[in-house]
């Protein structure tokens, strides 16, 4: 699923779909044990049903050369004298929701949904000071086939995320475009048979500056929606546990952009231009048996900084154009029994070589595995080992090994 991708990086030198975004309830991934055997604690008041649901987040990683930005890291930074070892403990990626449906108006069911982490949008000033950050905020409406969404959602064009603990359980992998931004959404499903259905999803989003890092040009909006589209297929029967046996999907959005460029080794604005934004995705999931997952995505795109795409790169202030990009992810979902879950995964996010200048980022990977065991109902152990490379022009690779530990308790 995204990503989400989702961060503010900040101080770097020379960052059917809801995200990068979590299910509704608390996230897990498809071939997981859920993390609480129950559903959401409901309630009923005002004539109202609230659930309210959430997973308690506790992790420690060990970095063992500097990542941008450490705790939640998006790329290993050049090599340097400067360059050490990071070590982070942070309960700030813990995620809550609540969900409110009132009665039905006839044959339409009304829902809204708010669910937040504790990021704050800038959470790397200062590990330990932890203010909400909203993820989900909207108003939806379902009758039939049909679902109308207005408010703050993750981005159709990434529709599924892989289950590293970097960020969980939202989870950012290189490769992983989309990130959540407010928008009216339109989607539908079309039943073929009992096992086949189609889905296609449209929106107008806003479009949104969600990554500062640092050096890079920063894009703003022209006062124009970024369209969003997603066209999919599910074979298969419905299951709660995740994907159906097989899905497919392809997917993308455009816009348009504005940057203000300065003369290099200068603060003076030198030009304002407007670029286009676009993406095209491919997503699909792939069920071995019925402990086995195969799932990823694809894409190619321009100016995808706001998208968690081309490192968080958008233009070039050299060359002055939009950089070009494409990746994707793989992950191999695999559980043991009813307490064990394996995960394994590569991602990578390339810029067009043609695109950059020196000292941009040219390409970031990562290859990770984790395990999750449950112990007792929503409480679980993680732990990760994660490898990751960042190519920069004109520089050394920069590469760092994680090692990262979870406590979650999911409710």
């Amino acid at each position: 699923m995204q990503w989400a991708r989702l961060l503010v990086l900040l101080c770097a030198t020379p960052s059917f779909a809801e995200s990068p975004a979590p299910p509704p309830a608390a996230p897990t991934t498809s071939t997981e044990t859920p993390a609480a055997p129950a559903p959401p604690n409901s309630v009923s008041a005002l004539g109202i049903r609230w659930s309210f649901s959430g997973e308690l987040v506790v992790n420690a990683n060990f970095n063992t050369a500097t990542m941008v930005v450490g705790s939640i890291p998006g790329f290993v930074q050049i090599p340097s004298t400067a360059s050490s070892r990071q070590f982070n403990v942070s309960p700030g990626n813990t995620f809550l929701a609540v969900t409110a449906q009132p009665p039905r108006l006839g044959e339409v069911q009304l829902q809204a949904r708010f669910d937040m982490d504790f990021r704050s949008n800038a959470p790397y000033l200062n590990e330990n000071s932890f203010l909400p950050l909203v993820r989900d905020l909207y108003l939806e409406a379902t009758w039939s086939r049909l679902r109308v969404l207005a408010g703050q959602a993750g981005d159709i064009i990434s529709p599924r995320a892989a289950a590293t603990l970097n960020f969980y359980p939202l989870s950012f992998i290189p490769g992983d475009i989309g990130d959540y931004r407010p928008q009216l959404r339109v989607e539908w499903r079309q039943p073929l048979s009992e096992v086949v259905e189609l889905s296609l999803q449209t929106a107008i989003a806003q479009a949104v500056q969600t990554f500062q890092v640092s050096g890079s040009v920063q894009a703003t909006q022209v006062g124009l929606p970024d369209v969003q589209a997603h066209l999919g297929i599910a074979l298969g029967p419905r299951r709660d546990d995740g994907p159906r046996l097989f899905e497919f999907g392809i997917a993308g959005h455009v816009g348009r952009r504005q940057v203000t460029l300065q003369d290099p080794g200068t603060t003076t604005p030198s030009d304002v231009q407007q670029y286009g934004t676009w993406s095209f995705v491919a997503d699909g999931s792939l069920r071995l048996g019925e402990s086995t997952l195969i799932e990823g995505e694809y894409f190619i795109g321009q100016l995808l900084g706001d998208y968690s795409g081309g490192i968080f790169q958008t233009v070039d202030p050299v060359k002055k154009a939009p950089i070009r990009a494409r990746g994707g992810w793989v992950q191999l979902s695999q559980r043991l029994g009813a307490r064990w879950t394996l995960h394994a995964g590569f991602g990578t996010d390339d810029p067009f070589d043609q695109d950059l200048a020196a000292n941009e980022r040219r390409t970031n990977t990562e290859v990770f595995g984790n395990v999750f065991f449950r112990i007792v109902g929503g409480l679980r152990l993680g732990l990760e080992l994660s490898w990751w490379a960042t190519q920069w022009v004109d520089n050394p690779t920069a590469t760092a090994f994680r090692v990262e530990t979870a406590v979650l308790y999911g409710f």
